[in-house]
């Protein structure tokens, strides 16, 4: 009885007693404790559950709320039960709706009245919630059918719906937690897909999703937004924080979207820094890694809409045509442009001096150029354009890496190749541009194709050249462009106007002058016929028409005239002039008196008139004479010529009535009056000079200028008598150094010598043949003649 008693005042002073009754369990009076039956504990469980179970909902509703001690000692009471299996599992279902459970904000509920879980231990502060129950016995939760949430669930549970809500200190705490349980979170696909749509990195004073910001450690992306606030800050950029956030969606690889972005990026902030250069330089170089990453990966970001738009955007880099400054140096720029508007560096040679070039090692690949509007090879029209202006820049400055010899192999090569779909208009242009490299290395020059010869006789640098041996494969394409096999004298007269035009009245080099010298030496030897005109150069080496052209060999002459009153001859071409029409100055110009001179009346004037038209002095001139001349000519204009004394003379120059000398009169000592056939001699001399050395100097002109150095010699004959001639020149030896009698021999117009008399034969009937010497009769006479072509036709 005493067991008993105090087995019921234990119950009594007991949580678990109390509780069960505040539950609505039934518990016997003490009163009766002498009738309880001896039971054991694991069946008080299941009558006090049975009980419980029993109860009305009516009953329930009356239950009265327990104490944090009571709730325990219930809980605690049932948990052992069925750690010791006093109670089976579907007894426990009645359990659920007791208010035993509780929770980790240390309050008691029933878990049939909502979704409750059992949480884990070290759960962070700023987790609050009703539904997370404290952690114990675990085995006995589970049987309940309460779910014990790991660190991962508890995130998503009750951390990510409530994250906008957070204030700083608990968003930081909540992303603490976060990166501390990454490793489980990760393998949570849903979770992560929700992560990644949540605004959870700080930046400034908003909040991104991972998928709006941009990897810092991706240098491209960095170089074209790290001024604006599109990338994680602080704590987030460390490695590990990097490294979810990267998984999360944070843009590290550029694609489609986030290069048209960079593209439209830099194409703006290049539009904007016209006056900052290192500004643009940024840009130039940004653009550079930007179309290396295209190239690189355009498989995976190409798609019709990105290209079309790609395409419109001005972002790639291309070098413009340089611009020389003085022949000495480059002034180089980079633009950026639209894909449509450059060239290849490939096709560099073809089109630099026109197009932009792309920049940098990037070579975009045969698709890329169709898609985008690269042409390459470059379009006829642009090569033929920047062909047209290369003349105009010294090879040797060229501002290209590839040697030439392979660029213009390249070159011909592609103008070989589109040759038969050019129009006229294009291959005529081509036909006139210099195109062809010749000279040697550091002195390459261009000429055009129609000045290159596959075989050339002579050096006619700097104008004319054989066709480089390399280039010999491209034969038919420089035929084509006017090379021929060697040049005729149509094309050499054809050369010489194409200077002639391409000079543009300014003087030649000294190079080009030799080479035209030569050209007009070959015409000129040749014989053809280039219809009366021909370009040559004049003294001041500039090329004038040989119709309007005069030459000169009397340097005294070229002292008394105004050599800017007409044009002379070049005197390199003085061999020439003869076969090419050019005039001889001398016999152009007229000279005229001034006034009509007062003639003094002179027994020395009448004297020397005799002893000029005397046998014996005629003797003695063709003695005297340098070259082949007719004794009859001479001795017809010495028979009829009068000397005249005058006080003084002066006259002027005249070219076809227009006045040429270089002063207004020329004072002279001896003036030939050829159409009255007088010598007119100036009366007052220098001391120092004799009537008769002035007249020697104009028999000479008088004649045709035919004795040289023997003047001294003629002057002295003039002093004696005729009939001392003869016998002067005998005894002092004086033969002059003219001619000899048989220099005379077969000259036209010539006495016969006696040896050729004896060899005349009369042949009246026989057909002489042009140049043949001959021998007629004139005046009691033999003379030598020449048949010409005119009187063989005339006896044919």
């Amino acid at each position: 009885v005493d067991s008993i008693q105090s087995t019921v005042v234990a119950l009594q002073s007991s949580s678990l007693l109390s509780g069960l009754r505040r539950l609505g369990c039934p518990i016997l009076h003490p009163a009766f404790s002498s009738l309880l039956p001896k039971t054991e504990p694991a069946a008080l469980a299941r009558q006090a559950l049975a009980a419980l179970s029993s109860m009305s909902t009516s009953e329930r509703a009356l239950r009265s709320s327990l104490s944090a001690n009571q709730c325990s000692a219930v809980f605690g009471f049932f948990a052992n039960a069925h750690r010791t299996n006093a109670i089976s599992a579907s007894e426990l279902n009645s359990l659920r709706g007791l208010p035993i459970f509780e929770t980790k904000q240390g309050s008691c509920v029933a878990i049939d009245e909502g979704n409750f879980f059992l949480c884990p231990t070290n759960v962070p502060l700023h987790v609050e919630d009703q539904r997370l129950l404290k952690l114990q016995e675990k085995r006995f939760y589970e049987a309940l059918g309460v779910e014990e949430l790991d660190d991962a669930a508890l995130f998503e549970m009750f951390v990510l719906p409530k994250f906008h809500t957070f204030d700083l200190s608990r968003r930081r705490a909540a992303l603490e937690q976060l990166r501390c349980n990454w490793p489980k979170i990760q393998r949570r696909t849903n979770l992560v897909d929700k992560l990644r749509e949540l605004p959870l990195v700080e930046v400034g004073e908003q909040l991104f999703r991972p998928n709006e910001l941009i990897d810092p450690s991706n240098r491209l992306l960095w170089r074209i937004f790290s001024p604006e606030p599109l990338f994680p800050q602080g704590d987030m950029t460390s490695d590990e924080w990097l490294s979810i956030l990267r998984q999360l969606g944070l843009k590290t690889f550029i694609d489609a979207d986030l290069l048209l972005r960079c593209a439209k990026k830099i194409s703006l902030r290049y539009e904007n820094s016209t006056s900052d250069e290192q500004e643009r330089n940024f840009c130039v170089e940004t653009s550079e890694m930007l179309i290396r990453h295209l190239v690189n990966n355009f498989s995976s970001l190409q798609n019709p809409a990105f290209c079309s738009e790609l395409g419109s955007i001005s972002f790639v880099p291309a070098a413009l045509p340089p611009v020389l400054v003085g022949n000495k140096h480059w002034i180089h720029q980079v633009q950026l442009c639209r894909f449509q508007e450059i060239s290849l560096a490939a096709d560099k040679f073809m089109v630099w001096s026109v197009s932009p070039i792309l920049r940098g090692d990037v070579v975009l690949n045969q698709m890329m150029c169709k898609i985008f509007g690269v042409e390459s090879p470059p379009p006829l029209s642009r090569v033929i354009q920047h062909l047209l202006g290369l003349h105009r820049v010294p090879v040797s400055l060229w501002p290209v890496e590839e040697e030439l010899t392979e660029g213009f192999h390249k070159l011909l090569g592609f103008l070989a190749k589109a040759w038969k779909g050019m129009s006229d208009k294009q291959r005529t242009s081509l036909q006139a541009i210099e195109l062809i490299p010749v000279g040697p290395h550091g002195d390459v020059k261009l000429v055009r194709a129609s000045r290159l010869f596959f075989r050339l006789q002579g050096d006619y640098a700097p104008f004319m050249f054989e066709v480089p041996r390399t280039f010999g494969t491209h034969e038919t394409l420089l035929r084509s462009l006017g090379c021929k096999e060697e040049p005729s004298t149509e094309d050499l007269v054809r050369f010489l106007h194409e200077v002639s035009s391409e000079s543009k009245g300014l003087p030649l080099n000294p190079n080009e002058l030799a080479a035209v010298v030569k050209v007009i030496g070959a015409v000129a030897e040749s014989g053809a016929n280039f219809h009366g005109s021909l370009p040559v150069p004049n003294v001041h080496c500039a090329m004038s028409s040989s119709k309007e052209c005069f030459h000169c060999s009397d340097r005294e002459l070229l002292l008394t005239i105004d050599q800017n009153a007409l044009q002379l001859v070049h005197p390199s071409l003085a061999s020439f002039c003869d076969a090419l029409g050019i005039r001889d100055l001398s016999r152009a110009l007229t000279q005229q008196l001034l006034e009509e001179p007062k003639v003094i009346d002179s027994t020395e004037a009448a004297d020397l008139t005799a002893r000029l038209s005397s046998p014996e002095f005629l003797t003695a001139l063709l003695s005297f004479c340098h070259e082949d001349v007719s004794e009859k000519e001479f001795e017809r204009k010495l028979s009829n010529v009068q000397v005249c004394f005058t006080e003084s003379l002066s006259y002027s120059l005249f070219l076809n009535g227009k006045q040429v000398s270089n002063r207004t009169s020329i004072e002279t000592w001896f003036f030939l009056d050829h159409p009255r056939s007088r010598i007119l001699l100036a009366k007052n001399l220098p001391a120092y000079l004799s009537s008769y050395q002035v007249l020697a100097s104009a028999v000479d002109q008088y004649v045709g200028s035919k004795l040289g150095r023997n003047l001294l010699l003629l002057s002295y004959i003039l002093t004696l008598e005729p009939v001392c001639m003869s016998e002067a020149m005998g005894r002092m030896g004086m033969k002059g150094e003219g001619r000899d009698a048989s220099r005379a021999r077969g000259s036209p117009g010539s006495r016969l010598l006696p040896m050729d008399l004896q060899l005349l034969v009369l042949e009246p009937c026989r057909r002489f043949r042009p140049g043949e010497i001959v021998a007629f009769e004139e005046e009691g006479g033999f003379l030598y003649g020449v048949i010409g072509e005119k009187q063989q036709e005339e006896e044919g």
